[in-house]
């Protein structure tokens, strides 16, 4: 499942763009086929970085993972040296990615499929046997 498709390359980058990095027969237009891969094979890599926090593929993927696969697949599409700006974006999306990974960045209470993440997680709440302060015994028996 992509997160991106080339409709979402192009509100990016331009129509003049996507035909530039993805016209490799000199057709005189983008070539849609080529860009899907490309941001299929991005939006595998965002799904490695996310599958220890949310039950990928997501169903939901918010506006900043469509840019970041947009970013990576611009990269990943450059042939020849990349320009400074697409290289930045490029490490600007897979530090983001590293984010969320790390729990820095949350993707949102709008993306379904969040796993419960219970390990190292000992916070209980509630009553546990005693009173609200944690004690076995009532006010007047101290020990």
């Amino acid at each position: 499942m992509s997160y991106a498709t080339p409709a979402d390359y192009d509100a990016r980058f331009g129509e003049r763009a996507s035909k530039a990095i993805s016209d490799r027969i000199k057709a005189g237009v983008a070539d849609n086929t080529v860009l899907q891969r490309a941001l299929t094979d991005a939006s595998s890599l965002v799904d490695g970085y996310l599958g220890g926090r949310y039950t990928v593929p997501l169903s939901n993927a918010p506006d900043m993972i469509v840019a970041a696969v947009c970013d990576i697949a611009r990269f990943n599409l450059s042939t020849t040296d990349p320009t400074e700006v697409v290289k930045l974006r490029y490490q600007a999306a897979l530090g983001l990615l590293k984010d969320i990974s790390a729990s820095r960045v949350d993707l949102g209470p709008d993306v379904q499929g969040v796993q419960q993440v219970t390990e190292g997680n000992d916070i209980q709440f509630g009553n546990q046997g005693g009173n609200q302060f944690g004690h076995r015994r009532g006010w007047g028996s101290l020990p």
